[in-house]
């Protein structure tokens, strides 16, 4: 697995905001440090330089305030070439 980012805070619906350090796909699954799913990406959000994911969490999720600040991480990607999701998103 690979390192998506940061927990920064909650959202509503049951939702939290990671500051993504790599772009990862909507609907990703996203994982724990433990390797726990915890929730799927539903939205890029924010500035290209540092964007923002908002997680949906899962039914059998831990409570989104116990997340916030702890580092989560999605599955390796070896279609994935680095600064490949700056392009991406320019072309949008």
């Amino acid at each position: 697995m690979r390192r998506a980012g940061l927990v920064v805070s909650r959202a509503p619906g049951g939702r939290v905001l990671v500051r993504v350090e790599r772009l990862p796909r909507l609907g990703e699954q996203v994982y724990s440090r433990s390797g726990k799913p915890i929730g799927r990406v539903e939205d890029i959000l924010g500035p290209v330089a540092s964007p923002f994911a908002s997680v949906k969490l899962g039914a059998d999720r831990p409570p989104p305030g116990g997340l916030e600040g702890a580092q989560v991480y999605v599955a390796e990607r070896e279609d994935a070439r680095p600064g490949e999701w700056r392009i991406r998103l320019a072309r949008r």
